[in-house]
């Protein structure tokens, strides 16, 4: 294991959420105000330290900012291609942070539904269904699993406690004393 691998893919990983929230800017408004989209979100302070140190934020952030991208895409004008890439980086979303998956894809099944249907009937029996369909994918492929069927009042407290104390809140044997260690 060569720690420098993850350090330097994530180096890569931060620069390219820029360049899609450039995209996303610069599809909805002017250029200068997606420069600015850009430079924010590149020279944001998480983003800067995500993207230096080994952790999988780096890929969140971007595996977010590609759902989003899609779900735009896909509200504009339907096309199997942004249905695809929606999935995909749904579903690497999921293997990241699975409640991320869970609230990421309640609120994309939310705004294509009303978006592209508005808020009637239609739209809400549209919403219901992919909502159905979506909880069928979290089922069968189980992201979440170990957080839902683990959390009880016992585990909040230890959390909390882990928390205030400066550990790890799901790891309470993790090392987080360093970047190299987390």
């Amino acid at each position: 294991f060569v720690p420098l691998v993850p350090a330097f893919l994530n180096c890569v990983l931060g620069p390219l959420s820029a360049l899609v929230v450039f995209a996303i800017a610069r599809a909805h408004f002017d250029r200068p105000v997606a420069v600015r989209a850009a430079a924010f979100s590149m020279f944001f302070p998480s983003i800067v330290l995500w993207s230096s140190i080994n952790l999988k934020d780096a890929a969140t952030v971007l595996c977010i900012v590609m759902v989003l991208y899609h779900a735009l895409s896909l509200q504009r004008r339907f096309h199997p291609a942004h249905l695809a890439g929606l999935l995909l980086f749904l579903t690497l979303l999921g293997t990241f942070r699975s409640y991320l998956f869970i609230l990421t894809g309640v609120s994309v099944i939310g705004s294509l539904a009303v978006g592209r249907l508005g808020v009637s009937p239609r739209g809400v029996l549209v919403a219901m269904l992919l909502l159905v369909a979506f909880v069928g994918v979290y089922q069968r492929f189980g992201f979440g699993k170990e957080i839902v069927a683990g959390e009880s009042l016992r585990t909040a407290s230890q959390i909390r406690v882990d928390l205030a104390e400066g550990d790890s809140a799901y790891g309470g044997d993790a090392e987080i004393s360093s970047p190299m260690k987390a």
